[in-house]
């Protein structure tokens, strides 16, 4: 039946159902959500004291299956660590890329299409490398007197 066929009432009881279809689907997946989160929760809670019972066992008592989960934690642990540093690698990559376009593409605005917005960026980007030269120039010092002061008692 096409929508043009039913009458004001229909529609609206039609609508109504859509409405309450999302709702309770809408409710469903928060609901499995948080279920999801409480039984990861759940299962790091028991990983992490079965962890921590292991840590304290003498190496002399473990059993063989004690050691491949010891080792089994240190592979995922140094896993989760590179991979999250990879993720911090590129986020940090991203962000420094649109930082540059984004740079670039105020550098070729004329002055007189520039808004507040741009004069405030190229105001903060100046601040910004002015900072940045002025802790170099700190740490070259610094780099500088430590030399000299090797220099001095070798």
């Amino acid at each position: 039946m096409s929508h043009q066929n039913k009458t004001v009432t229909e529609q609206v009881q039609e609508v109504a159902q859509n409405t309450w279809d999302a709702t309770k689907n809408t409710a469903a997946n928060a609901t499995e959500s948080v279920q999801n989160m409480f039984s990861a929760g759940q299962e790091k809670a028991a990983d992490t004291a079965d962890k921590a019972g292991r840590a304290v066992k003498p190496e002399s008592e473990k059993t063989v299956g004690d050691k491949a989960q010891d080792t089994w934690d240190a592979t995922k642990d140094a896993a989760a660590n590179v991979t999250e540093s990879v993720q911090n690698m590129f986020s940090a990559g991203q962000e420094k890329a649109k930082e540059t376009a984004d740079k670039a593409g105020r550098a070729v605005k004329p002055e007189s299409e520039k808004t507040m917005g741009d004069k405030a960026k190229d105001t903060w980007d100046a601040t910004k490398n002015s900072a940045q030269n002025a802790s170099d120039a700190v740490q070259s010092k610094v780099q500088e007197t430590q030399k000299a002061a090797q220099s001095k008692t070798s």
